[in-house]
């Protein structure tokens, strides 16, 4: 966990890129250097978001936002309809990581999804 050395000047202990206050050249380690399986697109999405939430609420995200964007389940969408769950993501995961990372995150998804095309 970070946590802050001095109320005061809200300084983050840990060097996470993820603290506050970390310039914004810190790169994201995410697994976009590990080429995506065929295994499908909810697959690619969830190696992208598990460093960053976890597990269950990434499933959790990915079920949301479809049934909210979407009105389906996860299960039940098209490679043609990701773009219309992404941006049902946006609001939640600029909630949990941040605009920015956000912005980051699901390019290089995209970037993956294109080259499992």
């Amino acid at each position: 966990m970070c946590g802050l050395k001095h109320r005061r000047t809200l300084a983050p202990v840990c060097n996470s890129p993820y603290a506050v206050g970390l310039p914004p050249e810190v790169t994201l380690q995410t697994p976009s250097s590990v080429p995506p399986t065929a295994s499908g697109w909810q697959d690619v999405l969830m190696r992208h978001l598990e460093p960053l939430l976890g597990g269950f609420t990434a499933k959790m995200a990915i079920q949301t936002a479809s049934l909210r964007a979407l009105k389906r389940p996860p299960e039940q969408v098209g490679v043609q309809e990701l773009p219309q769950l992404l941006e049902g993501l946006k609001p939640m995961l600029n909630t949990f990581i941040g605009a920015l990372h956000t912005k980051v995150i699901l390019s290089e998804f995209s970037t993956a999804m294109e080259k499992l095309r």
